[in-house]
């Protein structure tokens, strides 16, 4: 994700909004998974 987050960036013009949206959709999935996962996680840690 960093490489291709890195590439966007790269050059002499950076699209900002570009690069943002990517890094959003890049973080997106882990959050729905920790959403959805929260109290197995709190749980386990617990004990």
């Amino acid at each position: 994700m960093q490489v291709a987050l890195s590439r966007l960036a790269g050059g002499y013009y950076t699209d900002y909004p570009l690069v943002l949206t990517g890094s959003v959709l890049g973080t997106l999935p882990v959050v729905v998974l920790f959403v959805l996962l929260a109290r197995r996680i709190v749980g386990a840690v617990n004990g």
